[in-house]
């Protein structure tokens, strides 16, 4: 059965053309064997091809109509001619006026064979039924133009089916490449992406072990094993490799925070211990706190913390104590040296040792302090022994001087009449240490006389213009050094001691 609009091959049981769509219609009284074949010249076919207006009316006479091509209809029903404005609604203009034909001359030749029920190869053409005779001289045309058709048809479909398996299998293996390129690329981004994380583990790591350096066989190992999986892209391994490096990290970083603190410690009380002198009373107590802490950081003791820093405190509080009083001690000792004759120079000298203990002592740096105070006690004795010696040779000297002048003066007192004594206050005090008695019923301004008496002798001016003219009026006075560079070590040490002495009593 083949579908009367287009004349695609249909099934027995198909409702609707697969091709055009068109409905299929069905005639009982007639079969494949009957069709008749029309055939149309090309200028037929290509003239009734033109649409026709559409206000043409479609029922009109199918004269116009001439042999040519081939139409085949399977029509059910012989459908009344009521019903042509229904099916003209779907079907094309000369497959319309085709159908139209062929159903009437169909129906004409079903009543002659009923009328004269005859067999057909009986029935003769007459001359005034020309439809009749068309249809004899149908039947009786070879069929072979629409097997032909059929067969090409077929070939058709054949062809069709093949291309669009070939399509198909071809669509298939291009999607297949393309599914198998893109799974290559995800791959290849996912282990590069494995890859890249650890890395990024990997010099996390790396970091971690030049902060703290370990040499724990563990940690090193992963540090291999981990670059190694690096060069090799074993990206199987990341997810072991990174969480193993993870622990590793975070065991390094608890276990340096603990040697962190203790380290910390250590150096902080380093530091301060080196501003102390360790006592022989603690340096045991020291050697040992030391040795503990050291114990402590080696094995991470994180709980020896607290005790270890309540023991250096401790230790801390005694040295400052010890120091302190060390300190003290070394000052006493050197204000004790008598150098109050010392020369400028050594004056200068001693007062440097004195600046530099104060700064010491401002920053705490006891260590220094006392290291500055042994050499300023040293030097403190050197200058008062040279003293000492310049004195003595001075003393000496005066000693003789004073014999000698003792001589002149008793001659000069013969000669006058008078003594020397009535000139001084206190005559003795160059040459015998004043006792209370020495001094008992002077006033304060004859004291600070006769204390300036002793330097008078030595021919020292004074800046106080009543004692200068006081000295003046003095037969043996002679002032020839001013207060600046007159120097206290031509005093003997009698002199001295008296002129202490006196200054105590005024």
């Amino acid at each position: 059965m083949y579908c009367s609009k287009c004349g695609h091959h249909l099934e027995e049981d198909a409702l609707f053309c697969p091709e055009c769509g068109a409905p299929v219609a069905r005639d009982r009284n007639l079969s494949e064997d009957t069709l008749p074949i029309i055939e149309f010249s090309d200028d037929d076919l290509a003239e009734n091809m033109i649409e026709p207006p559409a206000h043409a009316d479609e029922t009109s006479d199918d004269s116009d109509f001439s042999e040519g091509s081939i139409y085949r209809s399977d029509m059910a029903d012989t459908a009344p001619l009521e019903t042509e404005a229904v099916n003209d609604a779907y079907q094309g203009p000369v497959v319309k006026k085709i159908e139209r034909r062929h159903r009437r001359s169909s129906q004409k030749h079903e009543e002659n064979t009923v009328d004269t029920e005859m067999p057909d190869n009986s029935i003769e053409p007459l001359a005034d039924e020309p439809e009749q005779q068309e249809n004899t001289r149908f039947s009786e045309r070879p069929r072979m133009r629409l097997e032909e058709r059929l067969a090409q048809q077929d070939q058709k479909q054949n062809e069709d089916k093949h291309h669009h398996k070939i399509i198909v299998i071809c669509t298939a293996l291009i999607i297949t490449a393309v599914v198998a390129v893109a799974a290559l690329v995800g791959f290849s981004l996912f282990r590069n992406y494995r890859l890249g994380q650890l890395s990024e583990t990997l010099d996390e790591y790396e970091q971690i072990l030049e902060q703290y350096p370990t040499d724990n066989a563990d940690y090193l190992s992963l540090l291999e094993q981990a670059q190694a999986a690096v060069e090799k892209g074993d990206f199987m391994a990341v997810s072991s490799l990174r969480s193993q490096m993870r622990d590793a990290i975070s065991q390094i970083e608890s276990s340096s925070e603990v040697q962190t603190m203790l380290v910390g410690l250590k150096n902080e009380y380093t530091d301060i211990f080196s501003r102390y002198r360790i006592t022989e009373d603690y340096q045991e107590t020291y050697d040992t706190v030391m040795a503990d802490l050291d114990t402590a950081i080696s094995s991470l003791d994180s709980r020896a913390y607290s005790e270890l820093e309540n023991r250096l405190e401790s230790l801390r509080i005694n040295l400052n104590t010890a120091n302190q009083q060390a300190v003290t001690s070394l000052k006493n000792e050197i204000t004790r040296i008598d150098v109050s004759s010392a020369s400028s120079e050594d004056a200068q000298t001693l007062k440097d040792f004195e600046n530099r203990v104060d700064e010491a002592l401002a920053v705490d740096n006891y260590a220094s302090a006392l290291d500055i105070l042994e050499e300023w006690k040293a030097s403190a004795e050197q200058i008062a022994e040279k003293i000492s010696s310049q004195n003595e040779s001075i003393r000496e000297s005066l000693e003789e001087e004073s014999l000698k002048m003792e001589s002149e003066d008793a001659a000069a007192q013969t000669e006058t009449g008078q003594t020397e004594t009535d000139d001084y206050i206190l005559p003795q005090s160059s040459t015998e240490v004043l006792t209370e008695e020495d001094i008992e019923g002077l006033s304060a301004e004859e004291l600070l006389l006769a204390r300036n008496e002793i330097y008078a002798r030595h021919g020292r001016k004074f800046s106080t213009p009543e004692i200068q003219a006081y000295f003046d009026s003095k037969s043996w006075y002679n002032g020839t050094i001013s207060p600046e560079d007159f120097d206290t070590s031509v005093l003997n040490s009698t002199e001295r001691a008296n002129v202490s002495f006196i200054k105590s009593h005024e």
